[in-house]
């Protein structure tokens, strides 16, 4: 063999280049078939709810055990059969997945059934926000679970007064009663709440929301006369010095100390000294007879 002999490339026998050309169709009919059989996948949509729902990534993903969400996402993306994408929007593992799965959702009753059972904020606000039934978005807001989902369809509704009303006396969730409340510009719906809502903090809200529209009025009346004595402070920290009268009535006889200490600070400095005199001598309490005293 001459030198340039050394530089000729290798030859290939005869069995070495058939086993590569075996290799490489082998290798092509293998990409060939992950092709199909992902176009099947795409083409199967049972298949592709049941990736959604019971991706094991996407379930520990959920638990802080671990990071892959994108199969079951994936999956959601291809599909289009809107009753199986509320199976996955109501029973996928994974919230992330079952909100997206939401998002892709046109019927509202399957988004009515998420939001007033869905325990995540996610998959709440997407169906909410998608829906427009005004009937459909009363029940929400009167039977969801999260008071989320109350509060969000209650910000949506377009209703007579009397509904929010009756929601602000009636709801056994305090937020949707609040922003019922919120709602409300109707003065008699107001007053029947303050006198009728179930829970104080409602009831506040409803008296302090009132007061904005008539300030003056109404404001002697709950000084001496609400049931909730946080509110006779309300009152009478809000009333000018002209209701003397009112304030001395309260200093001497409103069965809470610390609304009686209230309309002893709005007493005038003129006050007659017998006024504190008498309140320093009879108050049940001794720290406000001590502060008639000092007065």
């Amino acid at each position: 063999m001459g030198l340039f002999d050394l530089f000729k490339p290798t030859r290939q026998n005869k069995d070495e280049v058939k086993s590569e050309k075996v290799v490489e169709k082998n290798a092509n009919q293998e990409l060939f078939a992950k092709i199909v059989a992902r176009n099947k996948i795409r083409d199967n949509q049972t298949l592709l709810a049941d990736i959604a729902k019971n991706d094991d990534h996407a379930y520990y993903y959920d638990n802080g055990h671990g990071s892959g969400v994108e199969k079951g996402l994936s999956a959601v993306k291809n599909l289009t059969d809107q009753i199986l994408l509320a199976d996955v929007a109501i029973n996928a593992k994974n919230s992330s997945i079952r909100s997206t799965a939401t998002e892709k959702l046109e019927e509202q009753q399957y988004l009515v059934y998420i939001a007033k059972t869905d325990d995540q904020y996610g998959g709440i606000r997407t169906a909410v926000e998608k829906l427009t039934d005004q009937t459909l978005l009363l029940d929400i807001a009167k039977n969801a679970k999260r008071y989320e989902a109350r509060v969000r369809a209650i910000n949506k509704l377009i209703q007579p007064q009397e509904l929010f009303a009756d929601i602000a006396k009636n709801s056994d969730c305090i937020s949707s009663c609040e922003t019922a409340v919120e709602k409300l510009t109707d003065q008699t719906l107001l007053i029947d709440v303050i006198k009728n809502a179930k829970y104080p903090q409602t009831r506040r809200e409803a008296i302090k929301k009132l007061v904005e529209q008539q300030p003056l009025g109404l404001l002697p009346d709950i000084a001496k006369n609400n049931d909730d004595w946080e509110m006779r402070i309300f009152a009478i920290e809000r009333l000018d010095k002209q209701h003397q009268t009112l304030f001395l009535d309260v200093a001497k006889n409103d069965n809470e100390w610390e609304v009686r200490k209230s309309a002893i600070k709005k007493l005038d400095e003129p006050y007659p000294q017998s006024v504190y005199a008498d309140i320093a001598k009879n108050d049940r309490e001794e720290v406000l007879r001590m502060d008639a005293y000092t007065d």
